[in-house]
């Protein structure tokens, strides 16, 4: 998914190597082990075997997702390895999604790099419920951070470097508010400026949008995916997202539920029962099933500009309006009646993952507690809008070789905007693209490298300073963007350990390391 990158300098010198370019295949292996599965295409050689981080595949895989993957298949994009070495040229790939996930249940960073290191390792110290506020500069040298605990302020002091990971957004606000940025948003903050430099510029995400279908026999009603989370899930819970269930807050009155309910309540206990022991069934994924990758325009062939994606159910009210922040009035002409928990609906997500446009960070004030302005610049650049109409228009064309083409709902506040238009024009795509465009939440590249960090992630004019997250992208991912930010992780460590003379495995405080930095 990063293939083809060209990196150029704010000087317009081009860096070949992205500090080890073609080496970064390593770093992503290294981090992983990918659990294989009967029936699912996999290039064994472009995966890692003995990394923390445990992939696999959904288990066992939804009808739904089989009949979406068949008739990608049929539209000729290829069932491929989406993360191998080939994607199938312009026409793309199609595949079940490879998760994060071990014996059905999720694994995040902290389960995969950090559990249990705590306790063992003498050079890692965690600060819980803190936050950096400040780095500590001499001149343009780092020497350590300023943080807050929420009542207190306390300083850190580095013995060799200071090493940023606050994401995307985070990390060049917290560059701008210690005095390396633009030197006109600075000064408006009244920052001193210490480097001039474009830290916050570049902002990139991809987009996505819903197409929501009805699929009798293909999706999955959410009245059978509720009870597989167990009863608890069911209840009445104000404090959760979801706190429409039939079953109520205080599990003290079910003596009094009717027999239905009962029923339903026994059901639930069974489900999760069985999902806690074997680790399969719905709770061991997200819904977001499958996807297809391919390209709409001949501008970008060194990777995919599009994704569609398949989620096997058309979820409730409450997470259209909730998570999705939609208003359902406006969408559906009967919103209970689109969105009825018998209801068998699936969504394709058309997606946009190689943007042209690009926004920016910039701080509001000197004081990091206090949000940065976050200028995202969705569709700002015309070749996106293009994209994502072309993207739908494939999604739609996959949608009808399931046989449910006939069944999208259509914004109703669109459709009557443009009468007599049809679904797929470019009127009715543009206008719904406008309303209802939602975010990946994949920010990048507002340090990107060439431009705020060179490719060994030390920050340019700074001394002592580097950054390693998903903000030095120097152009953003043709997927998701969490693997990447792994592999930054892995690439930070080793050139961490080039400058000092250590290998990976060796600890600070041993006897075997060469070094005492922080």
């Amino acid at each position: 998914m990063l293939g083809g990158i060209q990196v150029t300098t704010t000087s317009g010198q081009n860096v070949e190597h992205l500090g080890g370019l073609m080496l970064m295949s390593f770093h992503f292996k290294k981090n992983e082990t990918l659990n294989a599965v009967d029936g699912v295409c996999i290039e064994h050689g472009a995966h890692g075997a003995s990394g923390p981080l445990q992939l696999s595949y959904r288990q066992p895989m939804l009808k739904g997702t089989s009949v979406f993957i068949g008739a990608a298949e049929k539209l000729g994009h290829t069932n491929l390895d989406y993360n191998g070495t080939n994607r199938g040229g312009p026409d793309g790939c199609v595949s079940a999604h490879q998760t994060t996930m071990a014996s059905g249940f999720r694994v995040d960073a902290y389960s995969a790099f950090l559990k249990n290191q705590l306790e063992v390792r003498p050079n890692l110290k965690m600060f819980p419920n803190s936050m950096a506020t400040r780095i500590l500069l001499e001149g343009t040298k780092a020497t350590g951070i300023e943080y807050s605990d929420g009542t207190q302020t306390h300083k850190l002091l580095a013995r060799k470097e200071v090493i940023l990971c606050c994401g995307a957004i985070q990390s060049p606000q917290l560059l701008q508010v210690s005095g390396i940025g633009p030197a006109s948003v600075l000064s408006a903050c009244g920052v001193s400026c210490v480097v001039d430099a474009p830290v916050g510029r570049g902002l990139k995400d991809h987009l996505m949008i819903f197409m929501m279908y009805d699929a009798p026999g293909v999706g999955l009603a959410m009245m059978n995916v509720g009870p597989t989370l167990g009863a608890d899930a069911l209840r009445v819970n104000p404090t959760q997202v979801f706190d429409k269930g039939p079953l109520p807050a205080n599990p003290e009155e079910d003596e009094k539920l009717p027999e239905e309910l009962k029923q339903l309540k026994a059901h639930a206990e069974v489900l999760v029962a069985e999902y806690m022991k074997t680790g399969t069934g719905i709770p061991a994924s997200s819904l977001y099933e499958a996807s297809v990758f391919h390209s709409t325009c001949k501008e970008d062939l060194h990777t995919h500009d599009s994704q569609i994606s398949f989620m096997c159910s058309g979820f409730g009210r409450d997470a259209w309006e909730t998570l999705f922040h939609f208003d359902c009035s406006k969408y559906f002409e009967d919103p209970q009646k689109a969105l009825a928990a018998t209801n068998e609906n699936i969504i394709l997500a058309a997606g946009l993952v190689q943007p042209r446009s690009e926004g920016k960070i910039e701080i509001q004030s000197g004081d990091m507690t206090k949000a940065p302005k976050i200028d995202c610049a969705y569709l700002s650049h015309p070749h996106d809008m293009e994209v994502l109409k072309n993207s739908m228009r494939q999604a739609h064309k996959i949608a009808s070789q399931m046989g449910v083409g006939n069944n999208l709902y259509v914004p109703q506040n669109v459709t009557k905007a443009h009468a007599g238009a049809t679904p797929m024009s470019d009127e009715v795509l543009e206008d719904w693209i406008l309303q209802y465009t939602t975010t990946y939440h994949h920010a990048s590249c507002t340090c990107a490298i060439g431009k705020v960090v060179d490719p060994h992630l030390k920050v340019l004019g700074a001394h002592n300073l580097r950054v390693a997250d998903a903000s030095v992208m120097p152009n953003i991912t043709s997927g998701n963007t969490q693997a990447t930010c792994y592999m930054i992780g892995q690439k930070a460590a080793a050139l961490l350990a080039e400058d000092y003379g250590l290998s990976i495995s060796d600890v600070p405080g041993t006897a075997k390391c060469r070094c005492t930095c922080m």
